[in-house]
């Protein structure tokens, strides 16, 4: 094994677009050398030559995908390896599907839930043993204004951030003794290929709903996360609407994402 770095490094998982690279970029402009974990090794390689340029600091890079059996566990283990202790770590990969439950295939179906969920909570296990052993640490994970509620034609991808808040939140509050932070960021629509490659961008939620770029997100997600917060919804119009949701009934909040989700699944 190598011998330990001293200096600060932040882990992203999904870091080669979308919300991750910002992210990448934000926490390299603070001074944190970055752990990218992504699929694509091309982008990954740009990536590290443009952050390393612009700030100065080092990017190291992991070749994974996450919804493959063992992954977090290779991560980790690689990282360990470079004799690398992670300060902050961010599980911002994830993905969605569009389509009633029982027609999407299961593959993909199974693919989420081991990227969104399975995922999550490894590489929160891993390195949240880790930053409570040694008393400090921030754990950052991507759920969504989505965790609010149910959503019909999206079913898993709902569940799989209900279940990040939640698991989020009581993590929170077992671990700030020991001086590790948890956070959720609940963003709302972000336009980034995520939502492309999930149907979504011609949905309501895109056409009706304020959508921000992942350049705002990330900055006021990188203050949130600074300042550990349990929760932290991005946008006073997603605060306003996740506020709203607690007076609905179940039925009215379900039937309204059923009619938000269908307006871009047959587009």
């Amino acid at each position: 094994m190598s011998q330990e770095r001293t200096v600060s490094y932040v882990l992203i998982t999904g870091t080669t677009s979308g919300l991750g690279r910002e992210f990448a970029r934000i926490f390299a402009q603070n001074g944190y050398n970055i752990v990218a974990v992504a699929r694509n090794e091309v982008l990954l390689q740009q990536q590290k030559q443009e952050l390393e340029r612009q700030f100065g600091v080092e990017m190291v890079y992991i070749v994974k995908d996450l919804s493959a059996e063992n992954s977090a566990q290779e991560v980790y283990d690689e990282i360990k390896h470079k004799g690398i202790n992670i300060d902050i770590l961010i599980n911002n990969a994830g993905f969605g599907s569009f389509g009633r439950y029982v027609d999407v295939d299961w593959q993909r179906q199974k693919g989420l839930a081991s990227v969104n969920m399975l995922a999550v909570m490894q590489l929160s296990y891993l390195f949240g043993k880790d930053m409570d052993r040694r008393g400090k640490g921030k754990i950052v994970n991507i759920a969504s204004i989505a965790s609010f509620q149910a959503g019909p034609y999206m079913a898993m991808y709902y569940a799989s951030k209900a279940f990040v808040r939640s698991f989020s939140e009581a993590l929170h509050e077992e671990m700030k003794s020991s001086g590790v932070s948890v956070t959720a960021i609940c963003p709302g629509p972000v336009a980034t290929n995520f939502e492309r490659n999930a149907h979504m961008i011609n949905s309501a939620m895109f056409t009706r709903l304020r959508v921000y770029t992942p350049e705002v997100v990330a900055a006021k997600s990188y203050r949130a996360i600074m300042n550990n917060k349990a929760v932290y919804v991005v946008g006073w119009p997603n605060k306003l609407l996740v506020f709203l949701t607690r007076f609905c009934s179940l039925k009215f909040s379900r039937v309204l994402a059923s009619k938000i989700n269908l307006g871009g699944g047959r587009k």
